[in-house]
């Protein structure tokens, strides 16, 4: 009896632990839509972003290893903020190929981007027309696949060795191998 008690509990904590969203789950990134284009990828010179949807917006780097920017903020009206300071917007402009691509820029239009070393945002002398086949994607450059704008399940290949499958999946194998232990020993 105690056996049967043990693995019905380990069953409903495994159930709690398959929903409960993790912090990876639970970051989204935005979508830009100026009614033409739609761009999740925020554009600098050497560096690529994304804006986190989150209680209070946050830029992450998506160029090499992700990297959420903790002193910026983006407001409701694409407004960045560094350390309370304003430094630009996130906009579309058109860049070299004639597409509207999206970009954090200066009011003047000048391309902001990231110190190499440093880290820190400045402003670039650099204009979005100069650049070539610009991306518009972020889930082409985002290191965490738990990103839900980037994931999707193809439910007709399940493969059982964990790809593919979803917590829901995973709790009712769980749960229909434990109810046939547990018919087993009744």
């Amino acid at each position: 009896m105690k056996y049967h008690f043990a693995m019905g509990v380990l069953v409903v904590l495994t159930a709690v632990a398959a929903f409960s969203p993790d912090a990876t789950a639970q970051t989204r990134f935005d979508t830009f839509d100026n009614g033409l284009t739609a761009c999740s990828l925020v554009n600098g010179v050497s560096n690529e972003f994304v804006v986190l949807t989150e209680t209070n917006p946050r830029l992450m780097r998506v160029t090499g290893s992700d990297l959420i920017l903790d002193d910026t903020l983006v407001d409701a009206n694409s407004f960045v903020f560094v350390r309370g300071v304003q430094l630009g917007l996130i906009d579309f402009a058109l860049d070299g190929d004639g597409n509207e691509s999206l970009w954090w820029l200066t009011f003047d239009n000048f391309v902001i981007d990231l110190d190499g070393l440093t880290g820190e945002p400045f402003v670039t002398n650099a204009i979005p027309s100069e650049f070539f086949s610009v991306p518009c994607d972020a889930c082409e450059l985002v290191d965490n696949p738990a990103f839900s704008e980037c994931s999707t399940i193809d439910l007709s290949s399940i493969v059982l060795c964990g790809n593919g499958l979803t917590p829901a999946m995973l709790m009712t194998m769980g749960v229909g191998l434990m109810g046939l232990r547990f018919s087993r020993h009744t």
